[in-house]
């Protein structure tokens, strides 16, 4: 059996490996080398199919630790606590919305932090769908997957929790794009959105139309939230635990 240390240094190698494997296919490319390109674009594939899964489990390990240890603290009533935290994309729950499933909601939350880590701008997992940057920002990240009749997402994210907000939100045609909502966006607008009384969950609804996004707000009317999507799709392989 491997040991948890020797599990962490295989993933970092591999994390590590996949920029070598990524100038390699650019010298590949130039040399018209194409054995050699369509070897390495393979490999790199399942590296990262790998890494997603990888980082995708541990969130949930994360999550179903977390509710373990609340398991064990019943408290003076014996009640025991409510299962409401171990289920983090919300989104899932207001009425059958998200076609995604909670574990693709999981997959590709864990395959957005890894990014911003390899970016340099890692997320310290606070809870649930909850990450603290670096400078100390919570940042709620939710996933919804486009509806198909509507062109809508609906994502959900535990009301009063978080200060920034990130909309993961996966197209019919496997598209997905990062929406990353700053304070002072979140500070003016979140507040008119409706909130879930069964999970206590604000409401966020992305309609596209076309090329662009808007973030559905009650009494004010469509708010365009475009500007605020990372030029880069998010890459999260679909799995068979999805």
């Amino acid at each position: 059996m491997i040991k948890d240390s020797e599990s962490d240094n295989i993933f970092n190698e591999l994390q590590a490996l996949n920029g070598e494997v990524l100038l390699a296919i650019q010298s590949h490319a130039k040399k018209g080398e194409m054995t050699g390109l369509f070897k390495s674009n393979d490999w790199l594939r399942q590296a990262v199919n790998l890494l997603n899964r990888h980082e995708s489990l541990k969130t949930e390990a994360q999550e179903l630790t977390g509710f373990g240890r609340e398991l064990l603290k019943v408290g003076a009533s014996g009640s025991y606590p409510e299962t409401g935290e171990a289920d983090p994309d919300g989104s899932e729950n207001e009425g059958g919305h998200n076609a995604g499933g909670k574990a693709r909601g999981r997959q590709c939350r864990g395959a957005f932090v890894q990014r911003e880590a390899q970016r340099g701008k890692p997320l310290t997992k606070v809870r649930g769908q909850l990450f603290k940057t670096g400078g100390g920002v919570i940042v709620g990240v939710g996933y919804g997957k486009e509806d198909e009749n509507r062109n809508h997402f609906f994502i959900g994210l535990q009301a009063g929790q978080f200060q920034e907000a990130v909309l993961i939100c996966e197209l019919l045609d496997g598209l997905i794009n990062a929406f990353w909502l700053p304070r002072d966006f979140v500070e003016k607008y979140v507040k008119h959105l409706s909130v879930s009384k069964q999970y206590n969950q604000v409401k966020f609804v992305v309609e596209r139309h076309g090329g662009r996004f808007d973030l559905r707000v009650p009494a004010i009317g469509p708010i365009e939230i475009t500007k605020f999507m990372d030029a880069k799709p998010l890459t999260c392989p679909i799995t068979a635990f999805d």
